[in-house]
């Protein structure tokens, strides 16, 4: 026995529009990285978000693991921090 499938009377919902540049090209905005040289291996050192609020990347010792970011938000700069368990990789602190 065969079943026919039944059309379903719901209309689905529109897409939300899309941003679009001056041009009217399509585009969604993302942040910009500003890596650093080869003496921290060209790793980024910060990140600008679209609206134009940077935060200042710190890595550790080897350059491996990032270890603080600062956001300065026109006013007091906030700072988030982790100390790292080596053996699991896992955050161990977190500030």
């Amino acid at each position: 026995m065969s079943r026919t499938p039944v059309p379903s009377t719901a209309s689905p919902s529109p897409a939300p529009p899309r941003p679009t540049s001056p041009t009217g090209a399509a585009w969604a905005p993302s942040g910009h990285p500003s890596y650093g040289n080869a003496s921290t291996f060209y790793q980024p050192q910060f990140q600008t978000d679209p609206f134009g609020t940077t935060a200042t990347l710190t890595w550790d010792l080897h350059h491996l693991r990032m270890t603080t970011v600062e956001i300065s938000l026109g006013g007091p700069s906030h700072t988030a921090s982790v100390v790292l368990d080596a053996s699991t990789l896992q955050p161990a602190q977190l500030t």
